[in-house]
Formats: structure tokens, C-alpha cells, sequence
């Protein structure tokens, strides 16, 4: 076995947003002998690049550790999934917040010991942004110059919206 294993990741795609305690998702191949671990990296880059320590179940400050030390997938039968502790994204307390840009990659290892090298943007790494703010709505007429009167249809909506990020 000389062909490298890879993955993708399906959910969420590539800067794309994801609410609080997101479950990530994707599917891996290998052609000859099978996976036998996935694992992944998830970096906040906003936070100055703290890292995801799944060990520990909480975000690191230190250098990103080498690929051999980073947290394993939840494995499937043909995906993988990853769903961090709730409370973990967003934690205010250690300044992982709504807004922030992060980074995901994933990388397989084969039964043959082959790892993926592969970590083509948005097919086994991606970027992302966590967004927990909720959507503020406003001024949407007609509205009151019609007050209690009833029409058959309306030539125009309008109104203002917000969202963060």
C-alpha cells in the first residue's frame, strides 16, 4: 500500500458559519488497507491562533502541536464526525467568541501507516466563522401607514436587518 489516505470535510463548508457547539463532519478514502484513525486540527485565528486540546477539553495558547498529537474523529463506517463540549464554542472565558475566524484540517492515517499530506482548501482543511449573534429584524412596512386595513398584495417589503459577524 503506496497510495496516500484522504479526507474531506462536508459540514461545515469553507468559509462558511457555524452557532454554538457545531458537530463537523466528513468522509474519508482510502484505496488498499483501510483507515484507521482521523484526526483533526481546529485553530482560532482571531484568538491568536489557540488551539482546540480535546486532551485537556480546552482551548491552548501554545504552539499547534505536531499532527501525531491532535485530537481523533469520531470514526464511521464511511464519515467521521467531531462535536466539541458544550460551552467550548463559543467560551468567553478564554476569549473564543462569536466573529472569530478559525481553521480545520483533518488528516487519516492508513492501516499501512500511510498519513495524508493533501490539505487542499476546502477539501480537507477549510476556514470558518463562528456566528452565535442572532439576527435583529426592523422596520418592515408597509406596517403602520396601513394600520388595521387588509390588501389583496403589496408592490413592496422593506426593512432593515443586522447580523454578526
Amino acid at each position: 500500500d503506496v497510495i496516500l489516505p484522504t479526507t474531506s470535510i462536508t459540514f461545515p463548508q469553507t468559509g462558511k458559519s457555524v452557532g454554538s457547539n457545531p458537530t463537523f463532519y466528513g468522509g474519508f478514502y482510502d484505496r488498499d488497507s483501510g483507515i484507521t484513525k482521523i484526526q483533526y486540527l481546529l485553530v482560532d485565528q482571531t484568538a491568536g491562533n489557540k488551539w482546540w486540546d480535546a486532551t485537556n477539553t480546552q482551548w491552548q495558547n501554545t504552539a499547534i502541536p505536531a499532527q501525531a498529537s491532535w485530537p481523533t474523529v469520531n470514526l464511521w463506517a464511511s464519515s467521521w464526525t467531531v462535536t466539541l463540549p458544550a460551552g467550548q464554542l463559543p467560551n468567553a472565558a478564554q476569549n473564543i467568541l462569536s466573529g472569530h475566524k478559525f481553521y480545520l484540517e483533518t488528516s487519516a492515517t492508513d492501516r499501512a501507516s500511510n498519513v495524508e499530506t493533501d490539505f487542499t482548501v476546502g477539501v480537507a482543511s477549510i476556514t470558518l466563522y463562528l456566528d452565535t449573534q442572532t439576527v435583529t429584524i426592523s422596520n418592515v412596512a408597509p406596517g403602520s401607514p396601513l394600520g388595521s386595513q387588509w390588501v389583496n398584495s403589496i408592490t413592496s417589503l422593506t426593512g432593515l436587518y443586522s447580523d454578526q459577524p
